[in-house]
């Protein structure tokens, strides 16, 4: 399956199961906190994100480690800058 989003070819689970689930979570997210706040609460939202698709893996019978944040770019915003100077 091509995923338009990800310009790439990935498996049907893949496609219809965990991104779709993924981004709904992180969509969810993102309506609940600003990019600051995001960056500095990751592992709480790492075990957030990684609870929920537990929940929705299990009903295909299949096991995750856990749900990972990896990089976090920042734009040039002020917001940015600031947040890469506490650093």
């Amino acid at each position: 399956i091509k995923d338009d989003q990800e310009d790439e070819t990935i498996s049907i689970l893949e496609a219809r199961v965990i991104l779709p689930n993924i981004r709904t979570i992180f969509r969810d997210v993102a309506e609940q906190m600003n990019a600051l706040q995001f960056v500095s609460s990751r592992s709480q939202v790492q075990t957030q994100a990684t609870e929920r698709m537990r929940e929705e893996l299990r009903k295909y019978r299949i096991n995750t480690d856990g749900v990972f944040v990896a990089q976090i770019q920042l734009d040039h915003s002020d917001a940015g800058k600031q947040l890469l100077s506490t650093q």
